[in-house]
């Protein structure tokens, strides 16, 4: 069972189950963690509405790089909330997702 870490934030492990949020800040469906990605997800989404509020969110995340001894991988996400006419006010940030136990070198099947 592999433990995600980002910077300060409480850690996620794998099977945690967590609420997905739409655009307008309500409970819209449950996500289950089972990789890095997921994890990153919820880290942005925190980071989200730790910056905008209650409707603050993550509209999506993307695999920037990988550690080439597996320990940890650089995601994109752009967080931001809701503009009027359907759009999305906000921005890109990055995140380092630490794995413990680290991931086996040259598989990236953890991190995607």
């Amino acid at each position: 069972m592999s433990t995600y870490h980002c910077d300060t934030m409480h850690p996620i492990k794998d099977g945690d189950e967590f609420i997905r949020y739409d655009r307008h800040g309500y409970p819209d469906s449950h996500r289950i963690v089972e990789c890095a990605k997921d994890a990153a997800k919820e880290f942005a989404g925190r980071i989200a509405r730790r910056q905008y509020g209650r409707r603050g969110y993550c509209h999506h995340v993307r695999l920037d790089g990988v550690s080439t001894d597996g320990r940890y991988a650089n995601y994109e996400a752009f967080i931001g909330y809701p503009a009027q006419g359907g759009g999305t006010n906000g921005r890109n940030i990055w995140l380092a997702v630490h794995v413990k136990p680290t991931a086996e070198p040259g598989r990236i099947g953890p991190w995607s």
